[in-house]
């Protein structure tokens, strides 16, 4: 079944990637955005700058935040893509080196909560670099890393609130002998909740 993605004018679909030690492909984190002001070079620096002084300290050293990348809608046919330029920033969360964390595919979930209920008005994003100190044995993760994580993605979310606030995307699916629909307005995304227990990313091999 095609599926379509269609931004509104304006507005801006962010990936922020994140690079493990020793690890070929890069996790990402992907996050849509309303900016009030230009979709410019300058807005990818601003969207990095803001997710180093918020999300920085979350991050387990084995990680590096290397950029930002964007895709925005500035009329009804033109697109504009940037990257940041900024320099690289490895993740500060102490004692997490590359040999204290679990594999890869572990994780945190945050959740995207709107005013409206339903799953089709909810998203999530994965936070990588989990230690294995970070989790009990029944997978539940430690209150101060749970408290610290949310600390991190709330003060991410209150940052973004005066520049580019944080929304969720919808995509459009449809069959093959069907025209193309008309995609769901993106809605306001009004808190980040970052779930308790330990998340598995599913990731496909491409072999």
């Amino acid at each position: 079944m095609p599926w379509e993605r269609v931004i509104p004018v304006g507005m801006i679909d962010a990936t922020y990637v994140l690079q493990r030690s020793g690890v070929t492909v890069p996790d990402s984190i992907t996050m849509s955005h309303d900016p009030s002001g230009s979709l410019d070079a300058g807005l990818a620096g601003t969207l990095f700058t803001t997710f180093v002084t918020h999300m920085i300290p979350a991050l387990a050293s084995a990680y590096t935040f290397t950029h930002v990348h964007y895709v925005g809608q500035v009329d009804g046919t033109n697109q504009v893509a940037y990257d940041s330029a900024n320099t690289a920033v490895t993740g500060t969360r102490t004692n997490t080196s590359l040999a204290a964390l679990g594999p890869p595919s572990n994780a945190a979930l945050v959740r995207k909560k709107t005013a409206f209920a339903g799953k089709s008005m909810r998203g999530r994003f994965y936070f990588p670099g989990l230690a294995d100190a970070d989790v009990d044995a029944q997978g539940q993760i430690l209150g101060a890393t749970v408290t610290a994580f949310q600390n991190a993605v709330t003060g991410w979310w209150n940052a973004c609130q005066s520049f580019a606030p944080m929304m969720l995307s919808h995509s459009c699916f449809h069959e093959d002998d069907q025209p193309p629909c008309t995609p769901k307005a993106w809605t306001v995304i009004t808190q980040l909740q970052v779930d308790d227990v330990m998340a598995t990313q599913r990731r496909r091999l491409h072999r």
